[in-house]
């Protein structure tokens, strides 16, 4: 393992990796509905589901400092993971990374303990772009069924030997 990472140009010396290493997930808010562009052993492929609902429990008086706004906490369970979080309610989106969204305000930390942690080190609120989808190496996406594809993805016996596996964000 140490040899694919000191030698990351080399072809040769690279492992195999999981197959849906990389997504790209849009929202369409009009629309109601995510998208999710990936890969699954080298077939490009999508797969759209509605904006999900969220069941969150907002803790009291715990709050915290994130890129100068002050954040509320919040917890949920969602797709098999427990996930907590810091959102900023003067900033008046319903949004957060990945899928997390449904608070009154942007979710700016976001933890799933023993699994990720990630949290804003910048905000910024004028002159951005709108988001974009820009299919560079012009990839024909085939539509699947979210469920066919995270059974796809997470099976091991699809999997070449040695092929490293990387915990789903997604769990049912």
């Amino acid at each position: 393992m140490m040899d694919a990472l000191e030698h990351r140009d080399d072809d040769s010396k690279r492992m195999p990796y999981s197959p849906g290493h990389r997504q790209y997930l849009y929202r369409n808010l009009t629309q109601g509905k995510i998208t999710v562009y990936t890969s699954l052993f080298g077939d490009h492929c999508f797969y759209e589901e509605p904006i999900p609902q969220m069941d969150w429990h907002l803790v009291a008086d715990s709050t915290r400092t994130i890129v100068g706004q002050q954040c509320l906490m919040a917890k949920t369970r969602f797709r098999g993971r427990e996930w907590t979080v810091w959102y900023a309610p003067e900033v008046g989106i319903p949004l957060g990374p990945w899928k997390l969204a449904g608070l009154p305000g942007l979710i700016l930390k976001a933890h799933c303990e023993n699994y990720m942690d990630l949290e804003a080190n910048s905000l910024q609120t004028k002159g951005v772009p709108p988001v974009m989808f820009y299919n560079f190496y012009n990839h024909k996406y085939t539509l699947i069924a979210r469920e066919k594809y995270l059974k796809a993805s997470t099976d091991p016996k699809t999997y070449p030997p040695k092929t490293i596996i990387a915990p789903p964000m997604e769990l049912e």
